[in-house]
């Protein structure tokens, strides 16, 4: 993941070993001298400081271990805030399809902490972190530990082997693909490709979706109004309670297929690179690479869109592209169109209209551009932070872990988004409708309008 993907800070409960054990995965960070001000790393640097002055807590870092160095930075502050630690070397798989190694042995006599190999797809490995987390808690306070250079470190704990074929090929294979990705020319050019070949899945798969929970609000409509009469509290419920219903769930396909489309991009490696592709463009509206992701998502909702800002650092940056995700078109404003298509261009022809309907959406990319440049000259005008982040290595996303940000993030939602659209929902049509206007009498009569 590109540093700020991970943004939440996520609690779960597990058991083992017979003890009740509280989880919490926090943000992403490469160091806690650097976590300043109010972004995410300085969440995570106040939640580990807190925790060493509780105690009965130890640290997991996650580190990459085909890249022990980068990791190896932290460790040396983690060290310092006298914890007990343990060190999840992770896609441990990748390594081995490489043809490398890691001398666990000698990073845990360097570090003076457990260190175990893992890999996220295995859940064998579960019981290996979580026993070597209990160990580390069980174990006396751990010696001071010697200054250590982390890239000198890392170069000596990570070794190459005799590689067959198989793992030559998989060890080039992200240099091949990124001599393609990342030039000049064809990088853009698949870029756009590709983004516009998401969008048009996320359309073809939702929209049918959409389509059946549509229908199915409709239905349900259809069997509860006549068991509730003709007056108030059957116009409440079929249209203000059952209305704002199917408009959360009418958004709900588009949320989980543009989920379950961006954690492909994220878990491939690729999203790294359409970050580092459009951070340049977006420098001229005085934005950065980090900005694109919520503007991405902002063309399904801007709900999300908003939340998603989280992971731009530079606060003036965040609140510029928050202001101007509006302005793009988000699929509510796809209805809009059609409409103004049909009534001003029913006579010219499909190509036409489509190409009406492009420059709709081109005129919201161009009109958020423009207002992201006004705003970061003068309200929110500042020094942007530059784009510092990992490239990863290209890997097959797994199914399950894809399943499951969808699923986390239509729970969410459903229940954070949901429920405010819903209770809008109710209190509008209570203002619409109470008192009743004129001409309406109690019994549903709408002749009079």
């Amino acid at each position: 993941n590109f540093p700020g993907v991970t943004v939440d800070v996520l609690e779960a409960r597990a058991e083992h070993r017979g003890r009740a054990l509280r989880v919490v995965d926090l943000p992403g960070l490469y160091a806690l001298a650097s976590a300043t001000g109010d972004d995410e790393e300085a969440v995570a640097r106040r939640f580990l400081e807190s925790l060493a002055a509780e105690g009965n807590a130890v640290i997991v870092q996650v580190m990459d271990a085909n890249v022990p160095a980068l990791g190896l930075r932290l460790t040396r502050e983690l060290c310092a805030l006298s914890m007990p630690l343990v060190v999840a070397a992770t896609q441990r798989d990748l390594l081995e399809a490489q043809g490398r190694s890691l001398d666990v042995d000698a990073l845990e006599r360097a570090l003076g902490a457990p260190v175990r190999l893992v890999s996220a797809r295995d859940p064998a490995d579960r019981d290996g972190i979580l026993d070597a987390a209990l160990g580390a808690l069980a174990a006396p306070p751990r010696a001071a530990l010697d200054a250590f250079d982390p890239d000198a470190l890392g170069r000596r704990v990570l070794s190459e082997r005799e590689a067959t074929a198989a793992q030559r090929r998989a060890r080039t294979l992200t240099p091949r693909l990124d001599r393609v990705l990342l030039h000049p020319v064809a990088g853009p050019a698949a870029f756009v490709a590709l983004m516009a070949g998401l969008f048009s899945a996320v359309f073809l798969v939702a929209d049918p979706a959409t389509a059946v929970v549509e229908r199915a609000i409709g239905a349900l409509g259809g069997l509860v109004g006549p068991r509730l009469g003709d007056g108030l509290l059957r116009s409440f419920v079929v249209d203000g309670l059952l209305g704002g219903a199917g408009t959360v769930l009418a958004f709900f396909p588009q949320i989980v297929v543009l989920t379950v489309a961006m954690e492909l991009l994220d878990a491939s490696g690729y999203l790294a690179r359409g970050v580092f592709l459009v951070d340049r463009a977006l420098r001229a509206a005085g934005l950065g690479g980090r900005s694109f992701v919520p503007l991405l998502t902002g063309h399904a909702c801007a709900v999300p869109a908003i939340a998603a800002t989280r992971i731009v650092r530079d606060p003036r940056e965040r609140l510029a592209t928050i202001l101007v995700i509006p302005l793009t078109t988000c699929a509510a404003r796809i209805p809009t169109y059609g409409l103004l298509l049909t009534a001003f261009f029913a006579s010219r022809g499909a190509l036409f209209r489509a190409l009406v309907f492009v420059g709709l959406y081109a005129a919201g990319v161009l009109s958020a551009m423009l207002a992201s440049a006004v705003l970061r000259r003068t309200a929110v005008r500042g020094r942007s932070l530059p784009l510092v982040l990992e490239m990863p290595a290209y890997h097959r996303p797994s199914a399950r872990l894809v399943g499951r940000t969808a699923w986390r993030a239509g729970v969410r939602f459903l229940k954070d988004v949901g429920t405010t659209i819903l209770a809008a929902s109710a209190v509008l049509w209570v203002l619409l409708n109470i008192p009743m206007p004129a001409g309406l009498d109690r019994a549903g009569d709408t002749s009079a309008m």
